[in-house]
């Protein structure tokens, strides 16, 4: 028997085995009646919480209870707004009424255009709000549709809510309107000067005395907020050494790792560039729309599209959840358990740009970004050492996971990873990186394939483990350690001691190591290293080489550009651009 799990707070889409019967759970005193407001939409009258214990449910009162609840709060809202009530108790009240259910379309799309209604006065807020009108579009809200809802007709204030309906409406619009500026990359002193100020923040020693809004500035190296406070930091003797120390071993678009002993120091350093990548993001999509090619965002939006629900699971482990939504994906994507010859075709084809950049030292593997009406932009680090091609293809992975799961989690629009985050203190995080790295995992290799493959686990660091390992790395395309603990895992029966990613023994990893060496892998080469999109004129940063490059000369020779435009969108003097026009033909 299967049976749906829900838990409070979360739609219930997707179901799991449950540990024992309906009746062992009544006889047991395990199976409750459940009286409260529920927001998930069970499908039956039974619902496991996290601890595995049964809830008897009934899906017509909990679905009735959830939208007399919406209802009710929603009159309240439309009556404060027509009567003109203070601004803080509208707010109050159409934020409380999306707190039911933060997807559902009717209340969304009425705060909406309450909160266009105050634009000027209240940005924030009005941003919040149509980001999450936004946000229930994706998941399957049509605004086309929504006069003929059934709450919509329900409540009163006809005029208002038509009124309310354009605004929302108009104000989509324009928060998904194309950013049309082309923005250079930021210069080596002004990422210098991020880098030096995160690294400073760290210190309880001689803390860096800014506004709030400076500082913000500042870690996303705006040039203004280095120019303005560039004197006042240099004060400051410990800005100014890790500065000098910075800008000293980057040239532009190069970090070299710092020796300071803080653990954090290889993000810190590639947070600074984030706001590089985004600039970089958004440019690169402009210039793909100047010739009217939006094929990749209307690639992009097709994906989530057809992905609705990856992210809505009722499993409370991570490991779970990651592995749940890989086989979810591949299902819907209709892609059986064969291997996945090139991730990087596979993110490219459903509209995600995949390059290398100098994010930090090795200790990074890859970082994400996906603003806004942006298709997102997956970075892979440029590493000095490691097998890159399998290194890459779980990178992708990994990130198409926090793009595809984790956007609705965060505020953020940005990921930095490290597939070895080990950080349980920083609960939400580890959570994260955990289903990043099962999704990963079990989307390149899903479990089946694994063991149809390899019918039997031989004994651990036993030459037919190591032998068994290296088949399953060269036929899914995995790293040996990545597919030794994977093998692992794909025989674990599932308890309350599995935790989802066996570790191995620094010793058998060493061996892993040795016989990877020694044993090449020749296909998924379409996932190397990218020393094809390596082009470009010299000085321009890994990221805006090959693609951009490109399409940076081709609207510069159609004069859509001026060659100063070009040589600054690139990083690069207006010489340096010429001679690579002269060398490239």
């Amino acid at each position: 028997m299967i049976w749906p799990i829900g838990v409070h707070g979360e739609i219930v889409i997707g179901y799991e085995d449950p540990k024992s019967s309906l009746e062992s759970a009544i006889s047991e005193g395990k199976a409750i009646p459940l009286n409260a407001p529920f927001s998930a939409a069970a499908k039956e009258e039974l619902v496991r919480s996290f601890d595995g214990d049964y809830l008897m449910v009934s899906k017509e009162s909990i679905i009735r209870s959830r939208n007399e609840e919406v209802d009710r709060r929603l009159r309240t809202a439309l009556q404060a707004f027509a009567d003109g009530s203070e601004f803080e108790k509208i707010q109050e009240a159409f934020d409380g009424a999306i707190l039911v259910d933060i997807y559902e379309q009717v209340p969304a799309l009425l705060r909406a255009g309450v909160a266009a209604t105050y634009r000027k006065q209240e940005p924030s807020w009005h941003r919040e709000c149509i980001d999450d009108l936004n946000k229930a579009t994706e998941v399957g809200c049509r605004l086309e549709n929504l006069r003929d809802h059934y709450m919509w007709k329900n409540l009163p204030h006809e005029e208002l809510k038509e009124s309310l309906f354009r605004r929302a409406r108009r104000s989509l619009d324009d928060f998904l309107a194309p950013n049309t500026e082309l923005e250079p990359p930021i210069g080596t002193d002004e990422q210098a000067a991020a880098i030096a100020t995160a690294l400073c923040r760290q210190s309880v020693r001689d803390p860096l005395n800014l506004s709030h809004t400076v500082l913000t500035k500042l870690l996303t190296g705006d040039p203004e907020a280095v120019r303005a406070t560039r004197s006042e930091l240099m004060q400051n003797a410990r800005w100014n050494e890790l500065f000098k120390k910075v800008a000293d071993s980057m040239p532009h678009g190069k970090v070299t790792a710092i020796d300071l002993p803080d653990r954090d120091v290889n993000i810190a350093i590639a947070h600074s560039k984030i706001s590089d990548l985004t600039r970089f993001a958004r440019t690169l999509q402009r210039l793909e729309q100047l010739e009217g090619n939006a094929r990749r965002l209307d690639s992009w939006r097709w994906f989530i599209h057809e992905l609705q629900g990856v992210h809505q699971w009722r499993e409370s482990r991570p490991w779970r959840q990651g592995e749940l939504a890989a086989i979810e994906v591949r299902r819907q994507l209709s892609l059986n358990g064969d291997p996945i010859q090139s991730m990087r075709s596979f993110a490219q084809k459903n509209g995600m740009f995949v390059g290398v950049a100098s994010l930090a030292a090795d200790a990074i593997d890859a970082a994400a970004i996906c603003t806004r009406n942006v298709a997102p932009c997956v970075f892979l680090n440029d590493r000095k050492s490691g097998p890159k091609r399998m290194l890459s293809r779980f990178s992708i992975a990994h990130e198409i996971c926090h793009l595809l799961m984790d956007r609705r989690h965060r505020h953020s629009d940005s990921w930095i990873c490290r597939t070895d985050f080990v950080d349980t203190d920083r609960t939400l995080m580890y959570e994260m990186e955990s289903r990043a790295n099962a999704f990963a995992a079990y989307f390149l290799a899903p479990r089946e394939s694994v063991r149809k493959l390899v019918p039997d686990l031989p004994q651990l660091a036993s030459p037919e483990f190591i032998s068994a390992v290296l088949k399953v790395r060269a036929h899914f395309g995995l790293t040996a350690i990545t597919a030794a603990e994977h093998l692992i895992n794909c025989f674990q029966e599932e308890g309350a001691g599995h935790t989802g990613r066996e570790k191995t023994s620094p010793q058998l990893r060493s061996e892993l190591r040795k016989a990877a060496s020694q044993n090449p892998v020749e296909e998924f080469s379409q996932d190397d290293d990218f020393d094809a999109d390596n082009v470009g004129p010299t000085g321009t940063s890994r990221v805006r080489r090959g693609h951009f490059a490109y399409l940076v000369r081709d609207w510069n020779n159609a004069g859509m550009l001026a060659t100063h435009e070009a040589a600054v969108l690139l990083g690069v003097q207006v010489g340096e651009l010429e001679d690579w026009y002269a060398s490239s033909g």
